[in-house]
């Protein structure tokens, strides 16, 4: 069984209960090992996203002792059976997906963790996502039977201040054109959804 937090975008953003505090304090154990999977950004990104991310996990830790690891495409393997919560970054989630296609046995490597994904990391869960960027579509991992919309209806950053509603129902428009046998999930920035499968 895998649990899956699926953030509509940057986890900073939550406006009630924030979501990294809910994985922890939903986490069985008092020590939590966390691995970030950065594939959806460039190599030189990786160290300034993760230490974003350490200060909010020890922000919202909820007195758990934490400890950090990062996957590469070295430490795959190791790492990943090492951690309770796998944390899986936004970025490009085509690229993202096509470096974790690159690791064999995933489904089972993850299996029992809870995983966390943010935007693209949320969108390669699914069966068939939407990049907000370019208005295309990709094929996820089938975990969650649905298409993937991030930072839905978000106007107030500026990545994503140019959007409006109709770029928004015209991706929604787009995805159950493609694929009207999944329903659309779309989640906004900061909110999130938690589901478990086998």
């Amino acid at each position: 069984m895998k649990r899956l937090i699926l953030i509509g975008g940057h986890p900073g953003k939550a406006t009630d209960d924030n979501v990294l505090s809910y994985a922890l304090r939903t986490h069985p154990a008092n020590k939590v090992n966390i691995a970030f999977c950065n594939y959806a950004h460039i190599d030189t990104q990786w160290k300034d996203v993760e230490k974003e991310l350490i200060a909010m996990f020890e922000q919202f830790g909820g007195g758990k002792s934490l400890a950090f690891k990062t996957l590469s495409r070295d430490n795959f393997n190791e790492v990943s059976e090492w951690a309770g919560v796998i944390y899986i970054t936004g970025g490009n989630p085509a690229k993202l997906k096509s470096e974790l296609d690159k690791h064999e046995g995933l489904d089972t490597l993850w299996d029992g963790k809870i995983i966390t994904g943010s935007s693209a990391g949320a969108d390669i869960m699914c069966e068939q996502f939407v990049y907000l960027q370019e208005k295309t579509l990709g094929d996820g991992y089938g975990w969650v039977r649905a298409t993937m919309i991030p930072h839905w209806g978000h106007y107030d950053e500026a990545e994503f201040e140019k959007y409006t509603d109709d770029d928004f129902e015209f991706v929604r428009a787009k995805a159950l054109k493609s694929r009207p046998d999944l329903p659309v999930l779309c989640i906004p920035e900061g909110q999130f959804v938690e589901i478990a499968v086998q």
